[in-house]
């Protein structure tokens, strides 16, 4: 029993170092960075730190962010999520007006949790009254707040972002991808959606994985406007590469 206990810890002490590399020169580094089933990061810059999370799923703590300072090296930071409400995917980690957000689907609904500072405590769950998947959180210049969803939908949020407040409205169909491809699915994955100068970013994976030597498909657009009718395409996709 004491020899089981042993290799356990030690299994789990090397997973949580197993994030450290060595850079000769500052210059070189291994992939994978992240070496294990760490899926849909979302990657928050807060000033000179970076901070990750991920999708925990089934696994309680939950919510475990990461903190790192090149964005090769990273070390647990703490769990966000103590209390059970599901399965646990595609989290999105923002910081607005010197707040911590999580938002994040589970059982076919979405929460939010919250904390002043990045190491916590950290709130309970709130239940948002929505059941789309792969939050991201965006809000203009004016302060006023929203989720976007992976079927490029959105919906307001209160002020404090701790409730809905308005309807779902459609603004994206994703690009038309030709039926005769052979994927993984016709679907919008984990969109995250940005302001940069005039401009309005969405990113967000489509397709999946092509079965075919092209690799998988990203659909990387931008926008004059954030809400409404999408329009104004700024860059397209292409047929004959795997990155649009």
């Amino acid at each position: 029993m004491r020899l089981l206990i042993t290799l356990l810890l030690a299994v789990v002490c090397y997973t949580l170092s197993a994030q450290k590399q060595s850079i000769p020169n500052n210059k070189e580094y291994t992939n994978p960075i992240f070496a294990g089933d760490y899926p849909d990061p979302s990657i928050l810059r807060d000033g000179d730190d970076f901070y990750l999370v991920h999708s925990s799923f089934e696994y309680y703590p939950g919510l475990l962010i990461w903190h790192s300072s090149d964005l090769i090296n990273w070390q647990p930071v703490t769990n966000a999520l103590n209390k059970y409400v599901g399965s646990v995917w595609a989290p999105d980690l923002i910081k607005h007006e010197g707040k911590y957000y999580i938002y994040f689907p589970a059982s076919n609904k979405n929460y939010v949790v919250t904390a002043d500072n990045i190491n916590g405590p950290w709130s309970d769950p709130v239940l948002l009254d929505i059941s789309l998947i792969d939050p991201g959180h965006v809000s203009d210049e004016d302060g006023n707040r929203y989720l976007y969803f992976n079927n490029g939908s959105y919906v307001p949020l209160s002020k404090d972002g701790l409730s809905i407040a308005g309807e779902v409205t459609n603004s994206y169909e994703g690009w038309d991808i030709p039926r005769d491809w052979s994927i993984e699915c016709f679907c919008m994955e984990g969109p995250k959606l940005f302001k940069r100068g005039e401009y309005y970013y969405l990113t967000v994976a489509q397709g999946g994985y092509r079965r075919t030597a092209d690799g998988t498909y990203g659909d990387f657009r931008t926008f004059q406007i954030a809400f409404g009718a999408m329009g104004k395409l700024a860059l397209q996709p292409n047929f004959t590469h795997p990155i649009g």
